[in-house]
């Protein structure tokens, strides 16, 4: 009996009721579209914006926003990388990036500025290896788009193939995907590093040739400078007392090339013996002599030395001379051996103001020196008026800003792209994930239409007396979480020696009680007067299996087509249970892993709605044929 009479459905009461359960039914709607529309909106987001929690991500129309974004994956969330950006930007009274307020003020068609900015790029492209940092990041934040472009050089590179890239490279752990290689960046903090060589730097280098320019940054010799004077001083009060300065602020003090006076250069002098990369250093005069009898006295006698040599030379097959014959490099040697005995002579023995600092200032001012000859010619040229060369600021800002504004469109894309490219890429270098699910799914969906539904029919059609125990045996099946039958089912299987085989993902779903208990009400509830009129007709069980009760069942097996779909693509702890080789993995396996793997959590958004695309696709190809079993009656 309907709850409202036809009778009753224009009275203010029937409409009132009406409209109760249209709104009950949109907020419900809204109840799930909503989150699911913040998992699709948060997808397209990073580390900077992702808490905003909006439908449409505020970078999509706004420039200040993306900015944000762009310096985010430019320079880095964590602690030592966002110090970096503000001491090249200067913005000492932002503590994040969200309090960005505004874009530097550029203009593109200012002749004077591209001046600064094609100088600026010439002078990248040819700073040596040592002095140029390429910015990346663990997966645990925002991966940044160098790391990215460069694991696609190294894809287009080695047309695809991981194993020769692995052969190339000839590591005793090899890559399991171009993904999971990471750009070889320079420690800026090392005091006795060095640049190392391998297959991985070499293709790096050839890389670099090809290298997007904005990707190039040299080092910022003042942010270790800055960092460690943080690391003395309480606030910048306390560094002005002790020096005797007025600084406004940290970012304001440069580091000096120079040794200054008093307490500042007794800080200086500190920094230079126990932080300062050592290879941006050379030695004025020679000190072979002295060189010579340091080495003797480190290895107590030259007969010593020579024999650790000999055996040096013999392991590496190099040929570093006996130490009557050594002579004193000015700048930081090749090999390790040579280095670490080179840089303990300079800590030791060489006096600071023996040393020649080479930072990227001092090479800027250099190159502009060699291209414009005098300060008069690089004032006509920029627009400035500086009294020296030397007084030539670095444009980082005015270089972000101008890389930013000509190339805006380009980075929205990169960005809306980003966590999508980053899943697939994990996806898709994952063996066989895709084709072991799309077998686990369509065998699935098929023993799930025809298994169970012969099983119910027969239930339905034939009279025994041990059927209410049948019934009640499906039924029970129900009492039993699917992690409680795991083991078991595990055991089962080991014995058969079916693991990490296709019969053990498919064989322990083909059979639902539930499914089949679902399927016999139904079956029962088809007019007998058809199978009656069947059998007069002269036709067997099975035909009238096929011809009559399948077709008259189609919501009923969608509805069944639909769970074990979502049972077999979605089940991840089964097939990691029983399949331990990877080979054999799904998607969801892999999936489950990458959102383990301490991913960004907008990745793993992206990630979610990757996985939602295909069960809300067969939900949408099915639902017509569910909601038309459950509004039109069957029989008219």
């Amino acid at each position: 009996m309907p709850l409202i009479l036809p009778a009753e459905r224009r009275s203010l009461r029937a409409i009132l009721f009406h409209g109760l359960i249209v709104v009950l039914l949109a907020l419900g709607s809204v109840t799930m579209l909503y989150p699911f529309a913040i998992t699709v909106a948060t997808s397209f987001t990073s580390n900077v914006d992702y808490r905003d929690w909006r439908l449409i991500p505020r970078y999509f129309h706004d420039d200040v926003a993306l900015y944000r974004k762009y310096l985010e994956a430019r320079y880095g969330k964590d602690r030592p990388f966002f110090l970096e950006f503000q001491s090249k930007h200067r913005l000492e009274e932002i503590s994040q990036y969200t309090q960005i307020e505004a874009i530097p003020e550029v203009d593109l068609d200012d002749p004077h500025l591209q001046c600064r900015v094609e100088d600026w790029d010439r002078f990248r492209r040819e700073l040596p290896e040592r002095f140029m940092r390429t910015y990346f990041f663990d997966a645990n934040y925002l991966e940044g788009r160098s790391q990215k472009v460069f694991q696609r050089y190294l894809r287009n590179r080695f047309d695809h193939d991981l194993a020769a890239f692995n052969a190339h490279l000839g590591l005793g752990i090899p890559f399991k995907s171009f993904h999971e290689v990471n750009v070889p960046d320079v420690n800026l903090e090392g005091h006795g590093l060095r640049i190392r060589r391998d297959p991985l730097r070499d293709l790096f280098l050839s890389y670099r040739e090809e290298m997007p320019l904005d990707l190039i940054n040299p080092l910022n010799f003042d942010q270790i400078y800055q960092a460690r004077i943080r690391g003395r001083y309480a606030d910048i009060g306390a560094v002005n007392r002790a020096w005797g300065r007025a600084f406004p602020g940290f970012l304001s003090i440069r580091f000096p090339t120079v040794r200054p006076e008093g307490e500042e250069g007794a800080f200086w002098a500190e920094f230079m013996r126990k932080r300062f990369p050592i290879r941006f250093v050379k030695v004025r005069s020679n000190h072979a002599e002295a060189y010579r009898g340091f080495l003797a006295e480190r290895y107590q006698g030259e007969a010593r030395y020579n024999r650790v040599v000999d055996k040096f030379n013999a392991e590496s097959g190099l040929a570093i001379p006996a130490l009557a014959d050594t002579v004193f490099p000015s700048m930081p040697p090749e090999t390790d051996f040579e280095f670490q005995n080179w840089k303990r002579f300079i800590d030791e023995k060489v006096p600071l103001e023996q040393l020649i600092i080479e930072t990227t200032h001092t090479r800027y001012h250099d190159w502009l020196g060699r291209n414009y000859g005098t300060v008069e010619a690089l004032n006509g040229t920029y627009g400035a008026g500086y009294a020296a060369v030397e007084e030539a600021e670095l444009p980082w800002v005015l270089a972000d800003a101008a890389w930013f504004k000509a190339n805006r469109n380009q980075i929205k894309r990169e960005f809306i792209t980003a966590n999508y490219r980053m899943v697939w890429s994990f996806m898709s270098q994952r063996g066989r994930a895709f084709w072991n699910t799309i077998v686990l799914v369509v065998l699935s969906v098929i023993g799930a239409l025809t298994i169970q539904p012969m099983a119910a029919f027969a239930l339905s059609r034939y009279r025994f007396s041990y059927k209410h125990k049948v019934l009640i045996f499906l039924i029970a099946t129900m009492s039993f979480p699917a992690e409680v039958t795991m083991i078991p089912n595990f055991l089962l299987l080991r014995e058969f020696h079916l693991l990490n085989t296709y019969a053990a993902l498919i064989l322990p779903g083909l059979v639902s009680g539930i499914s089949i208990f679902y399927l016999k009400g139904f079956f029962d509830s088809l007019p007998r007067e058809l199978y009656e009129a069947g059998m007069i007709d002269g036709a067997s069980e099975p035909r009238m299996f096929w011809e009559i009760t399948m077709p008259l069942s189609k919501p009923i097996l969608a509805v069944i087509g639909l769970n074990a779909f979502t049972a077999a693509y979605g089940g991840f702890m089964w097939a990691l249970l029983i399949c331990q080789e990877e080979k054999m993995w799904t998607l969801m396996v892999f999936l489950y892993q990458f959102s383990s793997q301490n991913k960004p959590p907008p990745a793993q958004m992206a990630a979610f709605v990757l996985a939602g695309i295909p069960t809300l696709l067969v939900f949408i190809f099915a639902q017509k044929t569910i909601m038309r079993g459950i509004i039109v009656p069957t029989m008219k």
